[in-house]
């Protein structure tokens, strides 16, 4: 009957969570191909306290705020994203990469909390984000503020 081999000792180390969404590699890739509009952890943070959507609408051209079915303020791309649309074009949002997150209370979040922000126009969305067709007016993806547990 055969024994078991004795291994060699081996020890196993791991750096410690930074505290970034676990999609920030990914973020940051789609940021260098540049296909998008981008806002990062940096921008958020300096500007927390503010409105989270008066930091986007700041930072994305052609973003403006309406007031959505639900009573709610919600995002809208302008006509000059989406020209075939007449007037206010309410966006898709994906949170942590849920879709049609839109309920979200976007004007009560602060911007701090949020680790990057990424907005595409139907032509520009990358395929993994068009989950039932693209939306007409485009697409905007909030990637959270990853905190591990203790």
């Amino acid at each position: 009957r055969p024994l078991a081999q004795s291994l060699a000792k081996v020890e196993v180390t791991a750096a410690a969570p930074s505290g970034d969404s676990p999609y920030i590699a990914e973020f940051e890739e789609r940021r260098k191909l540049g296909q998008g509009r981008f806002v990062t952890q940096e921008v958020l943070e300096k500007a927390e306290g503010r409105k989270l959507t008066d930091v986007l609408i700041g930072r994305i051209p052609g973003l403006q705020r309406i007031r959505c079915p639900n009573g709610r303020m919600c995002l809208s791309s302008g006509r000059g994203v989406v020209r075939y649309v007449p007037g206010p074009c309410p966006i898709r949002i994906v949170f942590d990469g849920i879709p049609d997150a839109s309920p979200l209370p976007l004007d009560d979040m602060d911007p701090s909390t949020i680790a990057a922000v990424e907005f595409y126009t139907p032509a520009t969305l990358p395929p993994r984000f068009n989950f039932d067709g693209n939306n007409p007016c485009g697409t905007l993806l909030l990637w959270s503020r990853w905190k591990p547990r203790d």
